[in-house]
């Protein structure tokens, strides 16, 4: 039997940077109830620090906010979104990428404890809560974002609570150094 030596493929969020990559096709999804209020979302990011998106389940908060905030990003923000669960961060990351045409950690990046897929490219990269808390103990001001979209706040827990009043001493220690706005 013939054994040929092929080489391995590496592993997933990874990729060989001397093979071209297939360039991926945004998918088309249907409309939302959020789609409909894209608009008033820029004006009210654009004009106040934090805001508040109230929605029914299945509106389109999760999947469309971050591509309705990323339309209005410059190239040099970036944009964190948490979830509660690892299950969620890889749903969300997964559907924004493909809303996107992008491979996981090129625009669209995740990130929990025992997996990062993020590159220098990342724009929005899906996390728990407690990795931006930890993030938040290295960097209290997140200078390298400027977009975070806390998701499923109604679940309240002990995570959620601390990382609001951290983002909300973030915010206020941002603007006491004449640092951009963080926007939440």
């Amino acid at each position: 039997m013939d054994t040929v030596d092929r080489p391995v493929p590496p592993p997933p969020g990874e990729f060989d940077a001397r093979e071209p990559r297939p360039r991926l096709t945004p998918i088309n999804i249907p409309e939302t109830p959020i789609d409909g209020k894209a608009d008033e979302i820029r004006q009210a990011i654009a004009q106040y620090d934090s805001i508040v998106v109230i929605g029914d389940t299945g509106s389109g908060k999760t999947t469309r906010i971050p591509i309705i905030l990323r339309d209005v990003m410059t190239p040099e923000d970036r944009m964190v979104v948490t979830q509660p669960r690892r299950i969620a961060v890889d749903n969300t990351a997964e559907r924004l990428a493909e809303t996107v045409g992008c491979y996981m950690g090129e625009e669209i990046g995740r990130q929990y404890r025992g997996r990062k897929e993020v590159g220098p490219k990342t724009r929005i990269n899906v996390v728990v809560e407690g990795t931006l808390l930890r993030q938040l103990e290295q960097d209290p001001t997140l200078r390298d974002v400027s977009i975070v979209m806390v998701d499923e706040v109604h679940e309240r827990n002990v995570n959620t609570d601390i990382l609001l009043g951290l983002l909300k001493k973030c915010q206020q220690e941002r603007k006491t150094r004449g640092m951009p706005a963080l926007k939440v």
